[in-house]
């Protein structure tokens, strides 16, 4: 009974507490829009409505938001508090969809302090995250002419050189920002390791992500260091880093069952392949991309010598794949499981 009534005591409290918070919510906007609504002056009006466009701007009530900016550019405005609601109305229509809006925004900002480097960076972002990587490049080259120790700048500037297949400039960019700044976030040294594995620089990309791994075990770096591990024929190393994951998750994971049973075929652990593949089959009912496990596994009959196997489990793959890549794969095996 006493826990009973503990838990009642604890769920009281919480409706309260979350009560007294929307109340206080609710009151702190009302004084705001009463404040800005009663200002006279110029000067009140532009700081009540500053302030009230700063609480929708936490809020990230950006709906809120705009119709307050709309306000303030039509007041008497110094040149710093134009800059910053440029800033503030670039952000808003950002989060609301209306790209075009905000970078005319970013750039109203930008032409009234040129020498400022956030709207540089804002425009390069936008740019990139609508493919316009040449318009971002500039921006962001722009923005190391300003500041050249700029971490953001860099790191985008390998984003885009990556993406661009210049894996070479990439590289120098995502080194250059590492020399700058320790413990960026993981991504930047992923994507360092891959700039070196497409130029070849292998021992390179393996030390990066060994140190990694070292402190986060995730299936991206997992798979990456077993891809390499394989090229250089160190078949136990890459099978141990997939095993691991596999063995310390309860999800059955696709591609980490496909890229093991894969390397295992390669060291010819057929047996070992045949009961992953099997086992993945068996606890995995979804027809999504089940035909890179039924292909491993004809694979793995073949090799075994069950040939009428593999060629029954090709025969079921060619009648319910959509791929006429996959069809063709198949008829080509037909042929050869004969």
């Amino acid at each position: 009974m006493k826990k009973i009534y503990n838990k009642i005591i604890i769920l009281i409290i919480l409706f309260v507490s979350v009560f007294v918070f929307a109340a206080e919510t609710f009151y702190n906007e009302q004084t705001l829009v009463d404040e800005a609504s009663k200002a006279k002056t110029n000067k009140q009006q532009v700081s009540s409505n500053r302030n009230l466009l700063s609480y929708y701007m936490n809020q990230k009530n950006y709906e809120k938001a705009f119709p307050v900016c709309e306000k303030l550019l039509k007041l008497n405005l110094s040149k710093k508090q134009k800059y910053y609601l440029y800033m503030d109305a670039a952000v808003t229509c950002q989060n609301l969809g209306h790209v075009e809006d905000s970078i005319e925004y970013f750039k109203e900002a930008e032409y009234i302090y040129p020498k400022k480097i956030d709207p540089k960076i804002m425009l390069g972002k936008i740019y990139f995250e609508n493919d316009l990587y040449e318009l971002a490049k500039n921006k962001f080259y722009e923005a190391l002419q300003i500041d050249i120790k700029s971490v953001t700048a860099s790191i985008w500037l390998g984003d885009i050189y990556r993406l661009q297949s210049n894996f070479k400039a990439a590289l120098e960019y995502y080194e250059y920002a590492q020399k700058l700044r320790d413990n960026l976030d993981i991504s930047v040294y992923l994507h360092t390791a891959e700039a070196a594995k497409e130029l070849g620089l292998t021992d390179k990309a393996i030390n990066i992500l060994e140190k990694i791994y070292k402190s986060d075990h995730r299936k991206d770096v997992s798979l990456m260091l077993s891809s390499l591990y394989k090229e250089q024929g160190r078949y136990k190393d890459a099978e141990e880093k997939l095993s691991y994951l596999i063995n310390n998750t309860n999800v059955k994971d696709i591609e980490l069952y496909a890229n093991l049973a894969a390397l295992c075929i390669t060291s010819k652990e057929y047996e070992r392949a045949k009961k992953l593949l099997l086992d993945f089959k068996s606890s995995n009912k979804t027809k999504e991309n089940r035909e890179v496990i039924d292909l491993l596994l004809a694979d793995v009959y073949f090799s075994l010598s069950e040939k009428e196997t593999a060629r029954q489990l090709l025969k079921e793959v060619d009648k319910y794949t959509d791929s006429d890549y996959i069809k063709l794969h198949t008829e080509h095996f037909l042929k050869i499981y004969k």
